[in-house]
């Protein structure tokens, strides 16, 4: 029951992990695309 619990608990934290990577690269491009805009 523990193995499950820290298997489910692996998974959701390289989830959260990989949303949040997925975010920072993706604001990381809308700032670069509006410097290119800007200058």
């Amino acid at each position: 029951m523990e193995v499950m619990m820290l298997g489910l608990l692996g998974a959701l934290n390289s989830g959260v992990t990989l949303g949040l990577a997925n975010t920072i690269l993706t604001f990381g491009g809308v700032v670069f695309n509006l410097n290119i805009v800007v200058n």
